[in-house]
């Protein structure tokens, strides 16, 4: 597992970006799991038990997911859905979201447009 590294200050941030129009269709579908508001974003203290948990999580889910594309899976190009037995980076990442906090306790608060 990777080594926690505490904090060791402010990431240097550029510009806002805009979520991508599949995750936004995601949240129109799944309106539980995206928030309603940007002004709910917080910041998430990166602790070493967080850490554990995160390499966790990433290990259960590349074990338990199979790689696919969405072609294969749903006959269209981009599908933001969460992986059964198998999915694409994007099913990765929704699922590892989901257990995450599920595992953590961590609140569901982001900065989504969907107001």
């Amino acid at each position: 597992m990777p080594e926690y590294v505490p904090d060791s200050g402010a990431m240097m941030v550029g510009n806002l970006t805009f979520a991508s129009i599949g995750y936004l269709n995601f949240c129109r579908r799944q309106l539980e799991e995206c928030c309603q508001s940007a002004n709910t974003a917080s910041r998430v203290k990166f602790t070493k038990n967080l850490c554990r948990q995160l390499n966790i999580v990433n290990l259960n889910v590349n074990i338990d997911i199979a790689p696919q594309t969405d072609v294969v899976l749903y006959q269209k190009p981009e599908c933001w859905t969460y992986p059964r037995s198998s999915g694409d980076c994007e099913g990765y990442m929704l699922q590892k979201r989901k257990d995450l906090i599920a595992m953590s306790g961590l609140q569901t608060r982001c900065a989504s447009p969907l107001r």
